[in-house]
């Protein structure tokens, strides 16, 4: 006889609660799995409240109006981002990058991922950073539209990132 037998309903109910409760998820952050449409993905996105505190209590950056737009040709355009999306946040001056370029959808590991490249952001040439080309990856989060996306700005253990909601559709 099973010793799980001689327990009663409750007790099984709570048994299997802490098991399912215990066991790590698979996808933590909720990275996008299932491939998204090109349509679900265009479209206007401002930072989340959350990010907007974040950047705010670093202290490095002022207030400015940050969005992303991706379009459905392909193209993106970024406006104000605080320049720690796409350098090591030790690393971040505190300035901001404004530019325009190209995405493609690419699967990763933890789930679908915006490629973005720049071929030229200013503040990134100044620094001689490879004369302002810039190639990042921007997270996709979510099983369903409208999507997030995310940046993380610091070590991924750290938890650290910003994040972006669909505002509005791309012209």
């Amino acid at each position: 006889m099973s010793p799980f037998m001689s327990l009663s309903p409750p007790a099984l109910g709570l048994i299997a609660l802490l098991l399912t409760c215990c066991t790590p998820s698979p996808n933590p952050r909720n990275y996008t799995m299932a491939e998204p449409s090109t349509h679900a993905l265009q479209g206007s996105y401002q930072p989340t409240s959350v990010t907007e505190t974040l950047i705010a209590a670093t202290g490095k950056y002022e207030k400015k109006p940050a969005s992303i737009v991706i379009g459905a040709d392909g193209s993106i355009e970024i406006t104000n981002l605080p320049d720690c999306w796409v350098l090591p946040y030790e690393q971040a001056l505190g300035q901001f990058d404004t530019g325009k370029g190209s995405w493609s959808l690419v699967r990763q590991q933890q789930g679908w991922v915006l490629l973005c490249k720049f071929p030229s952001l200013p503040n990134h040439a100044a620094r001689g950073t490879d004369h302002g080309n810039v190639t990042a990856m921007i997270s996709l989060v979510g099983q369903r539209p409208p999507y997030l996306l995310e940046s993380i700005i610091s070590h991924p253990d750290a938890d650290l990132s910003m994040q972006f909601a669909k505002t509005g559709t791309a012209p």
